[in-house]
């Protein structure tokens, strides 16, 4: 049921509203994200991963957020991630599981684990993905990533991701 089309979700009223944001250190390879999800309750929720990348972080995110809500629910997902927003817009999964999950060029495409997962929590819920593009002009996604960065910082008792 995962919608790409803003005009589809607009039609039902939206249940929940999910903010995502990352903050990851390069040198350790460790990341952590932050959710706020907002609807009838608010709930927060970070996570962290060692041995992990940026997109990874951004892909669990979207995940976690929206398997966190009941199935049919209508959400809105705001995300700092180009590559998750587009690749959910665009249906990237669709296109790699035909070319037997490769991308246009012929590469292997990355991360199918956690895209498989995405697409599979998706389908159950109507979505409109949200690319922000500036924390500051967005007090929820800065909230966000000041949730993932406190994360980051206190404590390092992560599980392996990679």
């Amino acid at each position: 049921m995962s919608e790409t089309s803003a005009d589809n979700v607009k039609k039902a009223p939206i249940d929940h509203e999910i903010y995502c944001g990352v903050s990851y250190w390069p040198e350790m390879a460790h990341g952590t994200y932050g959710l706020l999800i907002m609807g009838q309750d608010s709930t927060q929720i970070t996570r962290g991963f060692r041995e992990t990348l940026p997109n990874r972080l951004h892909l669990r995110a979207a995940i976690d957020g929206l398997d966190s809500l009941p199935p049919d629910s209508t959400a809105v997902l705001h995300s700092s991630s180009k590559y998750v927003v587009d690749g959910m817009r665009n249906r990237w999964v669709k296109g790699w599981t035909k070319r037997g999950w490769k991308t246009k060029e012929g590469k292997k495409g990355a991360n199918q684990d956690l895209w498989l997962m995405l697409d599979d929590v998706a389908k159950d819920r109507r979505v409109k993905w949200i690319l922000i593009t500036k924390y500051a002009n967005n007090p929820l996604m800065e909230q966000c990533r000041i949730l993932a960065g406190e994360a980051l910082h206190n404590s390092f008792d992560f599980p392996y991701d990679l």
